[in-house]
């Protein structure tokens, strides 16, 4: 999933850049530090928690060389594909009848056969027909495009101004 900018936006910022290097560099890190913080934030809301493992694990990152900026929002959690995409028909072993449980009796408020019995037929839900996505990264990266595109339109009228009295 990629948030890609207008060329003519970029070139701009890549003419500035040839210049001036460092200011360039700087507001794209600025601008990259914000958007991938965003971000973040804005994929964590829509995370699905119980305990909050899987919200806590959604990290943003970026990198700025040579002009060229690129920012990530991601998860090291193990299920974070899984949530988001949702699977298809699949087992479901002991440990994972234990997880669900414990899921049950965190968001349902429920205790113990009872928690047990909720678990097992949401496994056997698994079983049958598999599990939904949540698509919490496509559904804010699809929900923020507009706002990300606008706040880079600010970061080059910003560099540029910056630089307009030294620019050609």
């Amino acid at each position: 999933m990629q948030i890609q900018f207008e060329l003519e936006q970029a070139g701009r910022l890549h003419q500035a850049w040839t210049q001036y290097p460092d200011v360039v560099e700087a507001e794209l890190t600025r601008f990259l530090a914000g958007a991938t913080q965003h971000l973040q934030g804005e994929v964590a809301d829509r995370t699905p928690a119980a305990h909050g493992v899987l919200r806590r694990s959604i990290l943003g990152d970026y990198q700025v060389a040579d002009g060229i900026g690129v920012g990530t929002v991601t998860s090291s959690a193990a299920h974070a594909v899984p949530v988001e995409l949702g699977t298809r028909p699949h087992p479901v072993s002991e440990a994972g009848i234990v997880a669900l449980q414990d899921w049950v009796e965190t968001k349902l408020g429920l205790a113990g056969d009872e928690a047990l019995g909720v678990a097992h037929a949401i496994a056997w839900k698994i079983r049958r027909r598999g599990s939904q996505g949540v698509f919490m990264f496509r559904d804010a990266f699809t929900a923020n495009q507009a706002e990300l595109q606008r706040r880079f339109g600010l970061t080059v009228e910003r560099t540029l101004g910056r630089l307009s009295s030294e620019l050609p």
